[in-house]
């Protein structure tokens, strides 16, 4: 590149890429295995393109491992057991390509040759670049490529018999976060239950010494035992997923995991903590019923109780976990308020009952906390919902948390259902202390027009009508 982005996160990943392929065309002309490039020099390539945010580095991170797996199979396949590996060819196709992702040999098409194959961390790097695309573009197309990787994976290392390619924790892990991320629960679980099943078989086969000509490594690449990460990954699948039985899904699998981590102790490192829990509340609040409501309140009031009265830190409630138990309650506001008029409490109510109870555990809720229950009053029908809503909006600085636009934003909205000319007052004095505390975005002025909008005052549609030429005035500037 030029001397301007020399120093540049691109000027320097190009400058590696150039240093790798003078040292490829030395090794070539004097086949000097000194000069030779490692596994090594590749994967620091790899790794830097997976953590970059540069343009194009997914597809990048791809071309390169499919020039090393272009390598392994000329080198390493090929010669004397190219024949044998010849009849696996529609094997090999059926488990190597996947969406975006093809392993074929790019050595006889590309100038450029790769000098070392690819092993387990040259996998896991193109993954955790499939992992941070999915977490903004296209994630079930991302989780696709990720599973299509690890079959790759899986193929190889079973082919060649190679360990220095067999998937591990992180390539698993890594998978099933992109799943996670794409709501693919029945795909994360079925890869939990392989994973579960190699385990146990590991345990049957581990007296075995080889005289029946099979081996561990075989089936299991690793010997690798399901972490506490991967099942709260699997559970995190499930809290994404639009299953309507999702959330017994999640509350099956937590209790899986109380079940091999005590009663059979399979696996003692899987006891859920505070992650866990906090999951499966989310994946009942995410259901938008007041039955899922209501189990994550029990769940959280079963954390309390087991950290307080046993002493079981590791379920410690938390911010998060209050945080998701009033989601429950805020997510069922619109649909439930008129049934709660005649019922039970109000969801809004409910809610801000938790936030009372975070206060008693010494907790501190952060801005997002006080401004989903305000969305919770502002979307309710029910009467004094506005005042309720004003009032919590006042006591946020009663616990050191300032309201930010969002909080007001959501008062105001709950003062555009009335119908008593007072509010159209107090809705402009929160819209002058706004403009004194902050800047004001569109939202703020859509939402003062539509309560002059909605006003019987006389001179409602002027003021609009003002708030609407200060917006245009405002664009210019």
């Amino acid at each position: 590149g030029n001397d301007d982005d020399a120093y540049t996160l691109q000027g320097c990943l190009h400058r590696m890429e150039s240093i790798i392929s003078a040292v490829e065309e030395q090794y070539a002309s004097t086949n000097d295995q000194r000069l030779r490039p490692s596994v090594d020099w590749y994967n620091h390539l790899l790794g830097s393109y997976a953590r970059s945010d540069v343009a194009g580095a997914l597809d990048k991170t791809k071309q390169i491992l499919r020039g090393m797996e272009g390598h392994h199979d000329t080198t390493v396949v090929g010669g004397a057991t190219r024949g044998a590996n010849n009849a696996n060819n529609a094997e090999s196709k059926n488990d190597d390509n996947g969406i975006g992702y093809s392993s074929s040999n790019n050595n006889n098409n590309n100038a450029k040759k790769y000098q070392a194959s690819p092993d387990t961390i040259s996998y896991n790097s193109v993954l955790f670049c499939l992992a941070r695309e999915s977490n903004n573009n296209h994630p079930r197309r991302r989780a696709e490529e990720a599973q299509a990787i690890l079959r790759t994976m899986n193929h190889r290392h079973r082919r060649a018999r190679d360990g220095t390619i067999a998937p591990d924790e992180v390539t698993y892990g890594t998978v099933l976060h992109c799943l996670a991320r794409a709501g693919m629960a029945h795909e994360a679980e079925r890869l939990l239950d392989s994973l579960e099943d190699d385990a146990d078989d590991d345990d049957d086969d581990s007296s075995n010494d080889g005289s029946d000509g099979t081996t561990a490594t075989a089936a299991t690449p690793n010997n690798i035992v399901p972490s506490l990460t991967i099942y709260n990954t699997v559970l995190n699948a499930w809290a994404n997923s639009p299953y309507r039985n999702a959330p017994k899904r999640a509350d099956a699998l937590l209790e899986r995991m109380k079940i091999l981590s005590g009663r059979t102790k399979k696996n003692p490192n899987v006891v859920p903590d505070a992650v866990s829990v906090s999951t499966v509340i989310s994946c009942h609040a995410r259901s938008k019923t007041r039955r899922g409501a209501e189990r994550g309140e029990e769940m959280l009031t079963e954390a309390v109780e087991e950290y307080h009265l046993r002493g079981n830190a590791r379920v410690k409630p938390d911010s998060i976990m209050f945080g998701c138990a009033i989601a429950g309650w805020t997510s069922i506001s619109g649909i439930e308020s008129e049934q709660a008029k005649i019922t039970t409490a109000l969801p809004a109510e409910r809610a801000e009952m938790l936030l009372r109870k975070m206060d008693d555990a010494q907790l501190v809720p952060v801005a997002q906390t006080f401004n989903i229950i305000l969305d919770c009053w502002a979307k309710s029908e029910v009467e004094g919902a506005t005042e309720r809503a004003l009032k919590l909006m006042r006591e946020m600085s009663n616990y050191g948390v300032a309201p930010d636009e969002c909080s007001y934003n959501s008062v105001l909205h709950a003062m555009t259902k009335e119908k008593n000319p007072k509010w159209v007052a107090r809705a402009e004095d929160l819209f002058r202390e706004m403009k004194e505390k902050m800047a004001i975005s569109d939202i703020t002025y859509h939402v003062m027009m539509n309560i002059y909008g909605k006003s019987v005052r006389e001179d409602g549609a002027a003021k609009a009508e003002a708030l609407l030429r200060t917006m245009e005035k405002n664009e210019t500037l």
